[in-house]
């Protein structure tokens, strides 16, 4: 019997991908690897996980005016295509939406989109399940949270204790522009009802200034707190996301498991039809056989015969 595969996740950290592994109910860091443009250089093993980076990934937060599913799809489409973000490949599943609020009749929808054209190599067994870093991390709720991704600053947007709205900062460090990118990014979410007024900032970076994170507070008008980076954890809702390269994979093997399943099939009639005539054969020859063995055993008893016809024929 096979070994059960051990549960783990292949994480985008700071400044290398991580593969962490889960021992007793808590997940450990195990290795790491280089990258390069978001890929892996040196790709893990296998992972039963894999956490897309920020950065590969659009969020679309979308008010819908109904709490109707079909309604709520209707809307995200069209406004996915409005965007210029919906995926035109067909071969996978690279959007994802769930409901993050429903109030008054209306339903908050977070829309993740991977973007196609963002190269990103896998570990080399493919990961059984995907979703996007951010669902990996315990965030402190109704807060701006900022953590470096791979090299580059990322953050999140919590409404109660769903993801409202993630994405990349321009800026590569905790200063003055990173400030201003956040007010803005918060104004906007703000004026669309996307957010009430956030709690807090969140800065899961090492090294941020005093200055600095005193003139966050100060412009963002928010408290600002300092801590590393928690662990990463399973999602509590799987996601529907599925790269285009992998679900390629998946179909060929699914192509060469029917081919081989219909392979099988035929082969087992041949083998059947092969071994009814063996059977046949063989039935027939031991037939033969035992009819032979008669004849020797009734030979003498009946070698009167031809000499008493012989002079039957005479008289």
């Amino acid at each position: 019997m096979s070994k059960q595969q051990d549960t783990s996740i292949c994480f985008p950290g700071e400044e290398s991908w991580e593969l962490w592994r889960q021992k007793s109910g808590i997940f450990e860091l195990a290795e790491t690897a280089e990258f390069e443009d978001g890929s892996l250089v040196r790709p893990f093993k296998s992972a039963t996980y894999f956490a897309f980076p920020i950065v590969s990934a659009f969020a679309v937060p979308v008010w819908a005016s109904s709490e109707d599913k079909a309604v709520i799809n209707g809307v995200v489409e069209m406004h996915l295509e409005g965007l210029g973000v919906k995926p035109g490949n067909p071969v996978g599943q690279l959007v994802d939406q769930r409901v993050a609020l429903r109030k008054d009749g209306r339903s908050l929808v977070l829309a993740t989109v991977l973007s196609e054209g963002y190269q990103l190599s896998l570990p080399k067994q493919s990961p059984e399940h995907f979703d996007v870093s951010a669902r990996f991390l315990v965030l402190p709720s109704n807060h701006v949270t900022l953590w470096r991704e791979l090299g580059r600053l990322v953050l999140a947007v919590t409404r109660d204790d769903s993801i409202v709205h993630f994405q990349a900062l321009s800026a590569e460090q905790i200063d003055e522009e990173a400030v201003r990118e956040i007010k803005c990014l918060i104004l906007q979410l703000t004026s669309e009802g996307v957010v009430d007024e956030p709690a807090g900032l969140m800065l899961w970076v090492p090294g941020v200034d005093d200055q600095i994170a005193e003139l966050a507070e100060s412009k963002l008008g928010m408290r600002v707190m300092r801590d590393i980076r928690p662990s990463p954890v399973l999602p509590e809702k799987g996601s529907k996301l599925l790269p285009t390269a992998v679900a390629i994979q998946r179909l060929s093997a699914e192509r060469r498991r029917k081919v081989r399943n219909i392979a099988l099939a035929l082969a087992a009639v041949w083998a059947a039809f092969i071994g009814y005539h063996f059977f046949s054969y063989f039935q027939a020859k031991k037939k033969a056989s035992d009819l032979a063995r008669s004849m020797q055993v009734l030979r003498p008893r009946a070698e009167w015969i031809p000499e008493f016809k012989a002079r039957y024929d005479q008289i």
